[in-house]
């Protein structure tokens, strides 16, 4: 099921990759200022309305949320499929960009902190950490010891040597 639902974006990438990769080395780097790390979506990427080899391929995928219930034909499904394939493209290296800059971030706020500090941020860190996993641990045995309790079929029953 996961192959299938990752079958058509993923030809979509193997397609638009090598054309993209090839545009990327034939134009020169006109940024080289470091400062300016804002990215445009490359010029390659197809437009999923008007392509016709996108057009023989059946995509797979997901609607957003709630529009299932919208009774969506299947032409508009593969639509919305198709549309989606194409801005994984895009927003992929965003996604890939945003965590660089967000881990750049992060390791410039350490370097604020003193030798001593860092220490302790790091024996915090690593306290959560083992305290997060203690308790996985305490929730797997908690769960693995109990044994299930059958109930009885005659609730008022008699105890042995008793009469009345």
């Amino acid at each position: 099921m996961i192959t299938r639902l990752f079958a058509g974006p993923l030809f979509v990438v193997a397609l638009t990759v090598p054309a993209i990769l090839r545009a990327a080395d034939a134009t020169p780097d006109k940024n080289t200022d470091s400062k300016q790390a804002v990215a445009t979506p490359p010029a390659s990427i197809p437009d999923p309305t008007n392509d016709a080899l996108l057009d023989s391929v059946k995509f797979k995928g997901r609607l957003p949320s709630g529009w299932g219930k919208l009774g969506i034909s299947d032409s508009q499904k593969q639509s919305i499929y198709k549309i989606q394939a194409a801005y994984v493209l895009q927003i992929d290296p965003l996604k890939k960009q945003l965590s660089d800059i967000e881990a750049k971030r992060d390791a410039e706020i350490r370097n604020v902190l003193t030798v001593a500090q860092q220490k302790a941020l790091a024996d915090n860190a690593s306290a959560k950490v083992a305290k997060k996993a203690a308790a996985a641990d305490a929730k797997k045995t908690t769960t693995s010891d109990a044994k299930p309790v059958a109930p009885s079929s005659n609730s008022t029953a008699k105890v042995a040597g008793t009469t009345k």
